[in-house]
């Protein structure tokens, strides 16, 4: 019998994914009201995104998620929302990866 990569790869990673999920999953305990903020309009790709995750997320991770919508300034305000918040783990932000990685770098001030 001999055990290509591919099969080593896989049985290493099954491995490593049962030990760490299982820690994941002890710790989780269902909010009361979980928010889901996006920076761009209702009626787009990401509110579409944000409510097909939120009706994923309610029946474990809350008892119910709410999309709030906060337009503006290219996400910025979406994100500098979320900055002011407790990292509770109650409040989750979608946003596309150009603002928190291009944005630092294309604007001298960012709040």
């Amino acid at each position: 019998m001999t055990v290509t990569r591919r099969d080593a790869i896989a049985a290493s990673t099954a491995t490593l994914l049962a030990g760490v999920g299982a820690r994941a999953f002890a710790q989780v305990a269902p909010f009361e009201t979980v928010r889901l903020i996006t920076g761009f309009p209702p009626g787009g790709t990401s509110d579409t995104i944000c409510r097909r995750v939120a009706s994923k997320l309610a029946p474990g991770y809350g008892k119910s998620v709410v999309v709030e919508n906060r337009a503006g300034a290219g996400g910025q305000i979406a994100i500098q929302g979320m900055k002011q918040l407790p990292p509770d783990g109650t409040t989750i932000l979608q946003t596309p990866m150009s603002m928190l990685g291009i944005y630092p770098h294309i604007y001298k001030k960012l709040q």
